[in-house]
């Protein structure tokens, strides 16, 4: 793997670049105005933070369904989400488990895998 360093933004326009940023048009509302508050960091954070727990959610509610979770094992993943810092960590965790499955299952020409490795070891 490389190790060489990565700017997060320059990774942020690339992606843009390919796939579009999308448009929010609020009627009645000042596109400069809508453009300020989604630009600000305080919304930014707030998305971020949005955005873990819908990964959290779908992953876990998914996975204890499957019964590839125990109810222990549920719980522990919870709780390990009780602060913003944790649902970032366990949420990172969840989309880098994600891509290496994908890649591994891709590699196999298969893209089987079983929950911990999707989203991890509990530690």
């Amino acid at each position: 793997m490389n190790k060489t360093h990565l700017n997060v933004g320059e990774l942020k326009d690339q992606i843009s670049e390919k796939i579009g940023d999308p448009k929010l048009v609020i009627p009645g509302v000042k596109k400069e105005l809508v453009d300020n508050f989604l630009e600000s960091k305080e919304f930014d954070s707030y998305m971020q933070d949005r955005i873990h727990r819908w990964l959290i959610d779908s992953h876990l509610i998914n996975a204890r369904l499957q019964r590839l979770l125990t109810e222990k094992q549920f719980n522990k993943y919870i709780s390990t989400a009780d602060t913003e810092e944790g649902r970032e960590a366990l949420a990172a965790s969840i989309v880098f488990a994600s891509i290496r499955t994908y890649e591994k299952g891709k590699n196999l020409g298969e893209h089987r895998n079983t929950c911990t490795e999707y989203i991890g070891p509990l530690h």
